[in-house]
């Protein structure tokens, strides 16, 4: 009976209470529904700071999501999929899956517009093409087109043991410095710096960027005066007998790669020519790379991208790749070969290189790859008889300093 009075006495509180709720549940119910048709109305992109980089240094990630709708959107999920070679900083890493996968959460306002940074490791060498991602929501997916590409470039790894050039009179020394540019030779358009002649201006790229302050003028890139000429070969192919997928011959492919981008970014920076061939099959389907000889940073970054494209196989004969040059007469020319082998009809054409005024430096890969192996190993042993591993289990909290016996 108390119950009853008290449902009459407070009757229309109790019904204005009812309306309330059951507004708020519709609003609640009208908002899912209508979140569906806001969540397909998200415009969402994405984008790294650099095009290319070396292996082994870091990049920003750019996620940008913009809410065109009158509403709020609340826990978006955007996941994706990603590379091992391109490692997120806060994503759990598997080296036993092939893909990584991460899932970016946004909580967006009505006409708002979110960017996000991750700072990236490349990791591995390669060239990556980021496609979709996809939203999922009450029991849907929705998939966006948001494509990246990334170019990461081999490790830079320098050549220890080049030789000098025979052309360089004794007493004379290499400067790394550019003392005179060449008028004739037109490498590009770069931003003004102190110091470039008024003639060097370039006043109808300048007016294209609107530039109103003197640094931000356009001015042409010259190539400088060299009579320095490098060529690059690196051979895919391996000796008769050997199998070629091996951690060993991806290793020694690796090393040719870093000590020719080393050496061709080196003559680039010290405004000297250089040219590079080489057998490998590419992500595109070539079986072989060529570059001419030819000097400045777009020529650098061609070479680059092309190797961040190589698959560790092997496509025509490496011996056909030199003929060419043969026949072509390449002469007065400082010639790396960069070979995981040689053998008689190597040594044949080498011979003939000679002949045409050219010096031929032949680096042995399969020998480097082994002295970095002796020396990581002897840098193991030292580390075990120091009781360095222990340590640093230690500091990790995997295990507990033990005493070891040195026999």
């Amino acid at each position: 009976m108390k119950f009853l009075n008290f449902i009459v006495k407070n009757a229309e509180y109790i019904f204005a209470a009812a309306l309330i709720i059951a507004f708020l549940l519709f609003l609640v119910w009208l908002y899912i529904k209508l979140r569906e048709s806001m969540i397909g109305k998200l415009v969402y992109s994405r984008s790294f700071s650099e095009t290319g980089v070396y292996e082994g240094e870091h990049v920003i990630m750019t996620e940008t999501l913009y809410n065109p709708t009158l509403l709020p959107i609340f826990a978006v999920g955007i996941e994706s999929y990603y590379y091992n070679g391109i490692r997120i900083k806060d994503c759990e890493f598997d080296p036993k899956k092939a893909m990584q996968y991460y899932i970016s959460r946004f909580t967006i306002m009505p006409f708002q517009q979110i960017k996000r940074s991750h700072e990236v490791l490349c990791a591995n060498r390669g060239y990556y093409t980021l496609e979709t991602v996809s939203i999922y929501y009450n029991k849907n997916t929705r998939y966006i087109d948001a494509p990246a590409e990334l170019y990461i470039y081999p490790r830079i790894i320098p050549l220890t043991d080049r030789a000098e050039p025979v052309n360089v009179y004794q007493g004379d020394s290499l400067s790394r410095r550019h003392l005179i540019n060449d008028p004739f030779s037109f490498s590009g358009i770069r931003q003004y710096s102190p110091g470039d002649p008024f003639n060097s201006i370039n006043f109808k790229a300048t007016a294209k960027t609107g530039a109103t302050n003197i640094s931000d003028f356009r001015v042409n890139n010259r190539d400088f005066c060299s009579n320095r000429t490098f060529m690059v070969y690196l051979n895919f192919q391996t000796s008769i007998g050997e199998t070629i997928a091996t951690p060993t011959y991806n290793k020694m492919m690796e090393l040719g790669m870093s000590y020719a981008s080393d050496m061709i970014r080196e003559a680039a920076y010290n405004g000297h020519r250089a040219g590079f061939a080489s057998n490998p099959v590419t992500v595109d389907g070539n079986d072989a790379l060529r570059f001419p000889i030819e000097s400045g940073d777009t020529h650098l970054v061609e070479i680059l991208k092309q190797l961040a494209k190589v698959r560790n196989r092997a496509g025509i004969s490496f011996h056909s790749l030199i003929e060419q040059d043969i026949k072509n007469g390449l002469s007065e020319t400082e010639i790396y070969v960069l070979t995981p082998f040689v053998d008689a009809d190597m040594e044949r054409l080498f011979y003939n290189l000679r002949m045409l005024e050219n010096t031929v430096c032949v680096v042995n890969l399969a020998e480097h790859v082994s002295n970095i192996r002796e020396k990581e190993d002897f840098e193991a042993r030292m580390k075990w008889y120091r009781g360095d591993d222990l340590k640093e289990k230690n500091a990790k909290g995997q295990g507990k300093p033990k005493k070891r016996i040195r026999k």
